[in-house]
């Protein structure tokens, strides 16, 4: 057990309180982004975890006992239960987690920064995805959470161009301000832009909006 110290505010939160596909049973407490300290230890961990241990937790537990979760792929778990959705999320006082599915936090880590590893974690592995290699120019549609993380890590592993494409003048400060070598504007003249900026096309593009037809397909993308 978990006693929440902060919590952000995923877009899947947000689609969960709206009519449609995604939307959340009454009553239920959302939150998946989230870090702590914990407070009560279940009797078969007890050497493993420790009252007042700094955490974060992946946003779902699995049973514990089948394939997928011994072999370190608890998210395939046939039974697992999505934190926030199946079970009581962060924006509860105290969140139950799983003993596989939680991490110790560095002691260097400020919480406030901790509950941002969920969002960062998935900008990482969308550039792991997209096989990004040194040197390469990169293009990202949308500097949302996700764009903006994913940035952040392109230009942490070595990527030559940057650019942001986004409307909102905020998340494009921020863009430039974790990394982004350049921002622009979307529009019929975003390729062209692109390569005015950058003396090239891309060779990746991330598309982070979400929205279909975004990204052209003849370059290789990856949508985060």
């Amino acid at each position: 057990m978990v006693k929440v110290a902060y919590c952000g505010i995923c877009g899947t939160d947000l689609h969960s309180t709206r009519e449609g596909a995604f939307a959340a049973e009454c009553d239920s407490i959302l939150g998946h982004e989230f870090c702590g300290h914990v407070v009560e230890v279940g009797s078969e961990i007890k050497g493993q975890w420790q009252v007042g241990d700094r955490v974060t937790a992946l946003p779902f537990i699995g049973c514990g006992r089948c394939a997928s979760c011994v072999t370190g792929r608890p998210f395939e778990c046939a039974q697992v239960k999505l934190t926030g959705m199946d079970s009581p999320g962060g924006f509860a006082e105290f969140v139950k987690t799983g003993s596989s599915e939680t991490l110790r936090l560095p002691d260097g880590l400020s919480m406030q920064s901790a509950a941002l590893i969920e969002p960062l974690a998935v900008g990482l592995h969308a550039v792991r995805v997209a096989q990004l290699k040194v040197g390469e120019r990169v293009l990202i549609i949308g500097g949302g959470p996700v764009g903006l993380a994913v940035a952040l890590w392109c230009q942490f592993l070595g990527a030559q161009d940057v650019l942001v494409s986004e409307f909102a003048e905020q998340r494009l400060a921020l863009a430039r301000q974790l990394g982004a070598t350049g921002t622009l504007t979307p529009g019929a003249t975003l390729g062209e832009e692109f390569g005015d900026a950058s003396g090239g096309e891309p060779d990746v593009i991330f598309e982070c909006v979400g929205a279909p037809g975004i990204a052209p397909s003849e370059y290789r993308h990856c949508a985060a």
